[in-house]
């Protein structure tokens, strides 16, 4: 997805996690905003949860997996100025 000249080195896209469902490890080089557009999310190792309507950050050599909360699929809109390296 485009996200325009003032972020145009930047990363925008929708993410889809299934309940129970694992997103990979992965290491963000660079800044992330994913904003949670329905169901939630837990990251395991930090026992973080995010759910609709709830906005999370990580910066620059964080390091997380999401799992997806019971319910309804977890959608989030994503923002990584940057690139991730999955694992």
């Amino acid at each position: 997805m485009s996200t325009g000249d003032s972020l145009k080195d930047a990363i925008a896209t929708f993410v889809k996690v299934d309940p129970g469902a694992r997103f990979p490890d992965h290491v963000h080089r660079g800044h992330e905003t994913m904003v949670v557009l329905d169901g939630g999310f837990v990251e395991p190792e930090s026992k973080i949860e995010a759910w609709r309507g709830e906005e999370t950050n990580r910066e620059d050599g964080t390091e997380h997996a999401l799992v997806g909360l019971p319910g309804v699929p977890c959608i989030a809109a994503v923002l990584i100025v940057g690139h991730a390296d999955f694992k």
